[in-house]
């Protein structure tokens, strides 16, 4: 591949951002494009990867031997997107812009991908651990490669090249649907939800859960699913949620949960958010899957595990940064977070069996995949991995011994990170052993379901629409900071709580002036409390 005259007479005046290696242990890709790489709307790269093997040395001026050819490539992520290392998600292409199923670094042939770029994750591993964990009790999670990436020569660091969550057979391996399938039976599955921000629109098909979640549907995608499909995967969501709510969810007959349910699938999902206590847990990045009904287990599934760069202790709020305590009682430690945990983990454990079940599996777990010398073994394997590489990154991202959101543990050195990392997990793996008996959901005040908000589209350009159904008719007062706390916009709106009512917000301030491009916080407040908050993101 060869840039342009143009291109390089650009690059010769740019500061020297990162010696990108003549060598690596590690896979080394290669993008280069003309345009500047932007969200939500792919532009068209080349790439290269060059890979000698696992434990070979990669030459960069070697052949493109593990891909050459077209990408679409876009920055991905949310919050992530405001770090200087972005992440990007991107799709392998033939020349007329159609998908390319390929292997990319050993892992089996699609054409969605993912580089996560680990920034304020100083560790570089944690997503990765985290799906190999999830892989190690026998549950899909994406696999991961450790790459060294050049954009337009500019050396970017260390990346996770990993896979996409999507409807596949090495993936997410449940049946396909498209707009020929309308039988009773072929309906009943498959399908892929999401319970997220609405970061990017929401998806092709949501509906407002009975617990207030804006439940997404992500496959099928919209030129393929049919109303019918719709109908029957909201349907089935809303007999779940309402059997959690009578007397007899814990029959074990149609009228019970486990109708509905696979429970060990949402066990293991539980057990994997609480080793790594990750913040976001449960409430965010949570997916879940239902096959068709005659293809092994029919049931609604927990998983698969997505974005743990917030877990492991690297969060400074929350109590996210110390070993001790549950992510189940997030909604008790942070009232004021704007996405909550739905009740169904509350049910749940409220089941003597299911808690049971719990117990059983976390202590054979802990004899096998789950012990401290086999987990910490993981880290080290990693760490080994990536090995020279980790310092080329930390002297492109100067971020050691700097604070980087939200860190709550600032090492000055790689190796200080990872001993963090380490002896946080010994310390967590031996606070889950003493408390797992005694796991519980805290619920603050009454067991409710009343109160609910939706915001989107987030990001907005322009105009943001809130959905609003809360418990008493106060008037809510909205209020919009922006990232250095000031009020940019703020107004009282009316409830009924009679009906799911919308409110819309033209995007400028007070004096009718358009707020910049950036993140923002919204609050929403009733009789002078806060009973909701949001992060937003102006485009």
């Amino acid at each position: 591949m060869k840039t342009s005259v143009f291109l390089l007479l650009t690059l010769l005046s740019l500061p020297l951002l990162g010696q990108f290696p003549d060598s690596s242990r590690l896979a080394i890709v290669d993008i280069y494009t003309s345009q500047p790489i932007i969200d939500r709307a792919k532009i068209t790269a080349d790439m290269c990867i060059r890979y000698a093997g696992p434990n070979k040395w990669t030459f960069s001026e070697g052949d493109c031997n593990n891909y050459e050819g077209k990408i679409g490539i876009e920055i991905r992520g949310s919050s992530s997107q405001f770090f200087d290392k972005k992440g990007y998600g991107f799709e392998t292409r033939e020349e007329d812009g159609s998908n390319r199923n390929v292997e990319l670094v050993g892992m089996p042939k699609e054409n969605d991908w993912v580089l996560n770029g680990p920034y304020s994750d100083k560790s570089l591993i944690r997503n990765a651990l985290t799906y190999e964990l999830g892989r190690s009790m026998g549950r899909w999670a994406p696999r991961t490669r450790f790459v060294e990436l050049n954009i337009n020569e500019v050396y970017q660091g260390v990346y996770v090249l990993m896979e996409k969550i999507k409807r596949d057979k090495n993936r997410v391996n449940i049946a396909k649907l498209d707009d020929t399938d309308t039988d009773p039976q072929d309906i009943t599955g498959g399908y892929l939800l999401k319970i997220d921000k609405t970061t990017g629109g929401i998806a092709t098909y949501s509906w407002q859960g009975e617990f207030g979640d804006i439940i997404q549907v992500e496959y099928p995608k919209e030129d393929a699913y049919l109303p019918a499909q719709a109908a029957y995967i909201a349907n089935y969501m809303t007999a779940f949620e309402k059997t959690l709510r009578t007397m007899q969810f814990t029959n074990e007959d149609s009228l019970g949960y486990r109708h509905y349910i696979e429970p060990s699938s949402f066990i293991d999902f539980l057990i994997v958010n609480e080793v790594a206590k990750n913040v976001d847990g449960y409430r965010l990045s949570t997916w879940l899957y239902k096959d068709r009904e005659g293809r092994g287990e029919d049931r609604l599934q927990m998983g698969p595990l997505w974005d743990f760069n917030l877990a492991f202790g690297n969060a400074n709020y929350c109590t996210g940064g110390g070993p001790e305590g549950w992510v189940l009682n997030f909604n008790q430690i942070c009232p004021r977070d704007g996405w909550v945990i739905n009740y169904w983990w509350d049910r749940l454990l409220s089941d003597p069996q299911f808690q049971e079940e719990l117990v059983e599996r976390w202590f054979a777990l802990r004899e096998d995949e789950f012990s401290t010398q086999r987990v910490l073994a993981r880290v080290d394997a990693m760490v080994a991995e990536i090995g020279p590489a980790a310092q080329r990154n930390f002297d492109r991202w100067e971020v050691l011994g700097e604070y980087v959101w939200p860190n709550s543990y600032i090492g000055n050195t790689y190796q200080q990170e990872i001993n963090f990392l380490k002896d946080w997990l010994r310390d967590r793996l031996v606070w889950i052993d003493q408390n797992i008996e005694n796991i519980s959901f805290q619920v603050q005040g009454s067991f409710s379901y009343g109160a609910s908000v939706g915001v989107y589209p987030n990001p907005f350009s322009d105009e943001l629409t809130l959905s609003l159904q809360f418990n008493n008719e106060a008037p809510l007062l909205v209020e919009v900071r922006n990232i250095a706390g000031q009020r940019v916009f703020y107004s009282e709106i009316e409830i009924s709580r009679a009906t799911f009512s919308q409110w819309r917000w033209d995007g400028l301030d007070n004096q009718g002036n358009a707020l910049p491009t950036g993140l923002y916080f919204l609050s929403l407040q009733q009789n002078d409390k806060i009973v909701a908050s949001r992060k937003l993101i102006k485009n």
